[in-house]
């Protein structure tokens, strides 16, 4: 899974096939009809993943009560991506 995170408004949103924004507009992101690739944009755009497979695991796993939830892995995409496309 891909997400956007706004450096200014510190927005974090999904991507999806309709471009979608940030709260203070100044980013924006969507995926491409193979939905594998995604092109993005804005000074303060920074890409973010989730290992789909730990995501899906954590959501399985989640208890009805404790203080942490069940931990997923996420990263920072790199600036070159074969997969992300930065457009100004």
């Amino acid at each position: 899974m891909k997400l956007i995170f706004c450096r200014l408004c510190q927005h974090v949103y999904s991507l999806s096939y309709d471009k979608h924004t940030c709260m203070c507009g100044e980013t924006w992101g969507y995926y491409l009809h193979d939905g594998l690739h995604a092109v993005y944009g804005g000074a303060n755009a920074v890409p973010l993943g989730f290992l789909n497979d730990s995501f899906v695991k954590a959501v399985a796993d989640q208890p009805e009560e404790n203080a942490r939830g069940v931990r997923f892995e996420a990263f920072v995409i790199p600036t070159k991506c074969d997969t992300m496309t930065l457009e100004e």
